[in-house]
């Protein structure tokens, strides 16, 4: 029996014998399957709700004021790196805004995401926690 994605993350997590391994990515689906050579789909839709205005992968500015650049390494998925941080100055410590966690605009389109992930497991998470914030913010 063939069975979803779902199904064999909830078996993977439960010590149940999944028929095989789970697999998710940060990668857009068609990289990751380019690179891994796995050609079933992911079984994990990964809902960030902590980067509005920037997405994994990508070139931009994220909602802490830290300058994401997307290095261009042939066949390597990468999430990108901060080429420029926010607070590489004490000084602006003084006038730098900090995003606002109570702010409804984060949580902007989860019920359509919800509804896209179709039959997989949805992982609802927040990217990157104080260690990896810290240099991001300073450097």
């Amino acid at each position: 029996m063939v069975s979803t994605s779902y199904e064999i993350v909830k078996r993977a997590i439960e010590f149940g014998s999944p028929e095989r391994v789970p697999m998710r990515s940060h990668s857009h689906k068609e990289e990751g399957q380019q690179v891994l050579g796995f050609s079933d789909t992911f079984d994990i839709h990964s809902l960030d709700t902590d980067t509005v205005g920037w997405e994994v992968g990508t070139e931009g500015k994220d909602e802490w004021g830290s300058v994401w650049k997307q290095p261009k390494y042939k066949n390597i998925i990468n999430i990108g790196q901060v080429m420029v941080n926010p607070l590489s100055d004490w000084e602006k410590m003084e006038t730098y805004v900090f995003p606002d966690p109570s702010d409804k605009s984060r949580y902007k389109g989860i019920e359509r995401s919800l509804r896209k992930a179709s039959d997989k497991y949805v992982l609802i998470y927040k990217h990157f926690l104080l260690f990896e914030r810290m240099w991001f913010l300073r450097g």
